[in-house]
């Protein structure tokens, strides 16, 4: 009897070993499968990011191009505006001086979408090789691109920022698509409603961070949206509308400037930017404070 508990209790520990060389074996290769897909997912990031800094060079080909043809047949106009205004000042033609004003501010607007459309799409970095762009200049360059779609569908924008320059760590064409895409699509998300809003509102926290939060009248999203809507081709919108990449790729790209991008668990819809604030920020902040 007592051979027999024995060679029981042996083989039992035998087993107990097994299972545990068996568990052993099998976290390793769940540990290996989840380093796989975090290499994978890393390499789709990159490969996303390369795509997408490849087609904003060829976008920048292409608006210089663009603000080439505009800007030779604007000039043309511009100075015969300021000649038919000068003649109209010069004969006390009160109409005519009022609607070459018109014609003078129109233009204006029209040289400040091309030179906006430039920025947004050949930005570069500091001459000393760091990244550093003024926020608030980036925000009032997106303004003047979303205006008209803003003021057509009758969207009240409201925009409140802490100091009047805001100078963030961050590549200006970069940090500017993050926030135009923020923009548009909260623009996407509430065409159909009744008295529609968008909120961009700054504020600094920390020792030295600046948190930009996009907000509209879009109803808050639930937990299980709001844990994947960053993931690669995820899509709320219907089929035909968008990627899916918009808000992976900006992720990708706020991160890359030790920043952050989350959505918010708020009743209305509202994306969080938090970007450095760059050192020459700070004076301005001090300057306006004291």
């Amino acid at each position: 009897m007592g051979l027999v508990l024995a060679q029981v209790a042996k083989r039992s520990f035998e087993l107990i070993n097994q299972a545990n060389q068996l568990s052993e074996e099998r976290q390793k290769s769940i540990d290996a499968l989840e380093e796989k897909l975090t290499l994978q997912q890393q390499l789709k990031e990159q490969e996303e990011l390369a795509t997408n800094q490849a087609l904003m060079a060829e976008l920048g080909h292409v608006a210089g191009g663009i603000a080439h043809e505009i800007n030779n047949p604007l000039s043309i106009i511009t100075l015969s505006n300021l000649q038919i205004l000068k003649q109209a000042q010069e004969n006390g033609d009160q109409k005519t001086i009022q609607h070459s004003e018109k014609i003078s501010a129109t233009l204006k607007r029209i040289s400040k979408v091309v030179q906006s459309m430039l920025k947004l799409f050949r930005g570069k970095a500091g001459s000393d090789g760091s990244e550093k762009c003024d926020l608030s200049g980036v925000l009032e360059d997106i303004l003047v691109l979303s205006e008209a779609k803003i003021k057509t569908n009758g969207i009240d924008l409201q925009l409140k920022m802490p100091v009047e320059k805001v100078v963030v760590s961050g590549a200006e064409t970069e940090i500017s698509q993050v926030i135009l895409n923020l923009v548009n699509n909260s623009i996407s998300e509430i065409l159909e409603m009744e008295n529609p809003w968008i909120k961009v509102e700054g504020e600094f926290f920390g020792d030295s961070r600046i948190r930009l939060m996009v907000s509209d009248s879009g109803p808050g999203k639930p937990a299980d949206l709001r844990s994947k809507i960053f993931a690669p081709f995820f899509m709320t919108k219907p089929v035909g509308q968008g990627t899916g990449l918009g808000l992976s790729l900006s992720k990708s790209l706020v991160e890359r400037f030790n920043g952050r991008l989350y959505l918010k668990d708020t009743e209305s819809t509202c994306f969080v930017v938090e970007l450095d604030v760059h050192t020459e920020s700070m004076t301005v902040l001090e300057k306006s404070v004291s």
